[in-house]
C-alpha cells in the first residue's frame, strides 16, 4: 500500500472489501475484509484476505467484489468483478488461536483475472504500516483514527466503495487493554463494521507524543475492529386507553451500541506468516501480485 500524499486516502479505501458470507445454517451475514500481504522466502509474496473469525464462523461461501481499472490504472468505479470462496475442502484458511482474526489466500481467485488482462483496483496493507518498537512512541495516548468498512452492510454499492468514519482511540494504544493485545476506539460501531481496519492517517503534518509539530505524512495501521459494546437500560412503557387513561406495562429492557469498539492490535497478524510457512502454503511472484491499479 503506497503512502504518497493525495493517494493515501484512496489507498486506504481500496484496501477493503465488503464480505457477504453464507453459513451452514442457511443464513447470510455481512462484514468487512481487507487485503494484507507478507513478503515470503525466495523473494515471493502471499496475498491474504483478512477478517474476523466470527464473521467466517461455519461459513460455506464468502463473496467479495473488486472494481476493475483501465489501462492507465484508473479505477472503473462500479465496474466490478465478483469473487466467491467456497468451503468445499479445497479452500485454505487459518484462524488465529488467540484473537478474533482469520485469513484466506486469494491470489488463486484473483490471479487468473489479472493474468488474463483485466486490471483490478485493490491495495495491500503490509507489515511496514504496523507500529513497532521504533515508531510506537510517536503515538499519543489519544489519537484521531479512521475506520474503513461497511457498517450495517452499507456501502456505495453503485461505485463499490466503502464507508469511512472518524473517531479517537479510547484507550492508550501503547498499553494492552485489560492485558490483552487490544485497544478501544470511540467511533460509531454497527454490525458489519467487524473486520474494519483502523488507521492513524495524518497528511501534511502531525503532532507526536510530545506534542511537537512534525511535517510529513503519518500512516499507521493500528488494528482490526471486532466487537462493539452494548449498554442496557430499562424502560417503563405506558399505554393510553380509549378514556385517555395511562396504564403501566411490564418494563422493557433495551440495548444499544455505546460507540465503543474493541480492536485487535495489528501486530497479531504477524503470527500468520510463520504459520503459513509451517503449513507449506504456496507463495506467489511479487510482481504479479502487485500488478494492480
Amino acid at each position: 500500500m503506497a503512502a504518497k500524499n493525495n493517494q493515501i486516502l484512496d489507498n486506504i479505501r481500496y484496501a477493503t472489501t465488503k464480505l457477504i458470507v453464507g453459513n451452514k445454517q442457511g443464513e447470510t451475514s455481512l462484514g468487512t475484509g481487507f487485503f494484507f500481504s507478507f513478503d515470503m522466502p525466495e523473494d515471493k509474496l502471499i496475498l491474504l484476505l483478512v477478517t474476523n473469525k466470527h464473521i467466517a464462523k461455519d461459513w460455506l461461501s464468502l463473496k467479495f467484489r473488486l472494481n476493475k481499472a483501465d489501462e492507465n490504472g484508473n479505477p472503473l468505479l462500479g465496474d466490478a468483478v465478483e469473487f466467491t470462496l467456497t468451503n468445499d475442502g479445497t479452500q485454505d484458511w487459518i484462524e488465529h488461536p488467540d484473537v478474533d482474526l482469520c485469513v484466506f489466500p486469494v491470489w488463486d481467485k484473483m490471479g487468473p483475472i489479472i493474468e488474463g488482462g483485466t486490471m483490478l483496483c485493490y491495495r495491500e496493507i503490509t507489515k511496514e504500516f504496523i507500529p513497532n518498537a521504533t515508531n510506537i512512541n510517536i503515538i499519543s495516548s489519544i489519537e484521531g483514527i479512521l475506520m474503513v468498512g461497511y457498517p450495517d452492510g452499507m456501502a456505495d454499492d453503485t461505485h463499490n466503495l466503502p464507508i469511512v468514519r472518524r473517531g479517537i482511540t479510547a484507550t492508550d494504544y501503547k498499553i494492552d487493554y485489560e492485558g490483552r493485545r487490544e485497544f478501544l476506539i470511540d467511533a460509531a460501531i454497527f454490525k458489519g463494521s467487524s473486520g474494519s481496519p483502523i488507521f492513524i492517517c495524518d497528511i501534511g503534518s502531525y503532532n507526536n507524543a510530545d506534542g511537537e509539530l512534525c511535517l510529513g505524512n503519518r500512516v499507521l495501521f493500528l488494528g482490526v475492529q471486532y466487537r462493539g459494546e452494548f449498554s442496557k437500560f430499562q424502560q417503563n412503557i405506558f399505554i393510553r386507553d380509549n378514556n385517555g387513561n395511562y396504564h403501566n406495562t411490564p418494563d422493557v429492557l433495551s440495548a444499544y451500541f455505546n460507540d465503543l469498539g474493541f480492536c485487535v492490535k495489528s501486530e497479531c497478524l504477524l503470527w500468520f506468516r510463520e504459520e503459513i510457512i509451517r503449513l507449506g502454503w504456496k507463495y506467489n511472484n511479487i510482481i504479479k501480485v502487485r500488478k494492480n491499479c
